[in-house]
This record gives C-alpha cells, sequence and structure tokens, in this order.
C-alpha cells in the first residue's frame, strides 16, 4: 500500500470511525518507524 494522504484524504481526516485505511496506514507507518528507530543514522560531515 502506497501512503498517498491526498487520494485517501476524507478516509483518514473527515471519517471520524475506523477503518481499514487508517488500519493500513497505522500499521504501516509503525512498521515504518520501526525500521527507522532500527537503522543507524549516518551523519555527513562535508
Amino acid at each position: 500500500m502506497d501512503l498517498d494522504f491526498k487520494s485517501n484524504k476524507y478516509e483518514l481526516f473527515d471519517d471520524w470511525h475506523q477503518n481499514k485505511t487508517k488500519q493500513a496506514f497505522t500499521q504501516k507507518l509503525q512498521q515504518q518507524a520501526q525500521i527507522e528507530k532500527n537503522t543507524p543514522a549516518t551523519i555527513i560531515i562535508a
């Protein structure tokens, strides 16, 4: 699933109920956050 906030605006922000789009976005964002948390930061000094 692509995290396209623009085309999923209604399901994410205007629909106050839990729905499949919100669940999918939440899962994908949590996965991405876990990946980034476990990836060491790279500092580039130019």
